[in-house]
């Protein structure tokens, strides 16, 4: 029996080209297990994707999940009075983003779910439960560690877990359990009945609460679901992914390497579907030697980090 899977993937238009690849490299990937994709973007960007819609492929408008004037409404109203509003509310898209995800989550919490970031490319398999599913797998990652998402962290969550590396690995699978000890959790932080305007008042609250500046991102709902896992003292897994501002076509030898090397996806970070320029060979190398050097060095750099962060 075909487990069933579902898999979010918040979006824009400009992303058409690598969700295509990704639901073929998905189903290829995982022919074991039923997997249905739903396509969370503007409502103007609906008829963009509408060639990919089918029993298992669901387009979703953004304010089907929550309404983006809502969410700006209830964000920014903790802002007004800061001398930071501008700066906040030029970032407002990025907050909005990761709501829409974590309501996403809350509303499907009966199913199997995975979050997964609509710019990156899967290129191995990755278990992302446990054998029976009924549990997920967590991952961790050398790559990312940026202290302002941890001191929103501890102020939502009342504490930071010791020795933790990044969670910022472009996805995240979620069992019922996880959802609704998520949930529990952000209630605990700030009692509301409805979760649809919980979020964005936790999410701005905390960001209040925990910084003076606004000028650069201060909130990971990846690094979120982490420290709760972190914190419910569950066990976690490294993985190794090649992330790349530089979004150029990789050739079916260099994907050969990096599955050979074990690394899961790669993420672009700009529009993939724009892009015709193939990387060199030696781009290619470079970048892996670079990688490489990172991951075992921040190895060490981040453990002595997340200690000192931890006593903040």
């Amino acid at each position: 029996m075909k487990r069933k899977i579902n898999i979010c993937l918040g979006t824009k238009k400009s992303n058409k080209k690598i969700i295509e690849i990704n639901i073929k490299e998905f189903n290829k990937i995982y022919n074991n297990s039923e997997l249905f994709f739903n396509i969370i973007c503007p409502e103007k960007d609906k008829s963009v994707f509408k060639k990919m819609r089918n029993k298992h492929v669901k387009i979703i408008s953004e304010n089907a999940i929550i309404k983006y004037d809502f969410f700006e409404k209830v964000f920014l109203t903790y802002f007004k009075k800061t001398k930071y509003y501008n700066k906040i509310k030029n970032r407002i898209n990025w907050y909005y983003q990761q709501c829409l995800k974590i309501i996403f989550l809350e509303t499907h919490k009966k199913y199997l779910n995975l979050i997964w970031d609509a710019d990156t490319l899967i290129i191995n398999k990755i278990e992302f439960f446990n054998n029976d599913f009924t549990k997920p797998i967590n991952y961790e990652n050398y790559y990312e560690m940026h202290t302002p998402y941890f001191l929103t962290n501890k102020i939502i969550l009342k504490k930071l877990p010791k020795n933790f590396y990044s969670g910022i690995n472009q996805f995240i699978a979620m069992t019922e359990k996880e959802i609704l000890n998520f949930k529990k959790k952000l209630k605990f932080f700030l009692k509301k009945k409805d979760f649809k305007s919980l979020v964005p008042h936790v999410m701005a609250k905390s960001i209040k609460a925990a910084h003076k500046y606004y000028d650069q991102s201060l909130f990971s709902e990846y690094e979120l679901f982490n420290h709760c896992r972190r914190l419910d003292n569950q066990k976690f897994k490294s993985i190794r992914f090649y992330r790349t501002s530089e979004n150029y076509i990789f050739n079916s030898n260099q994907l050969k390497l990096l599955r050979i090397l074990n690394y899961k996806h790669i993420t672009f970070e700009n529009h993939y579907n724009l892009l015709e320029k193939k990387i060199s060979w030696f781009n290619f190398i470079l970048k892996l030697i670079f990688l490489e050097f990172a991951t075992y060095k921040n190895f060490f750099k981040f453990k002595i980090k997340s200690n000192l962060i931890y006593y903040l």
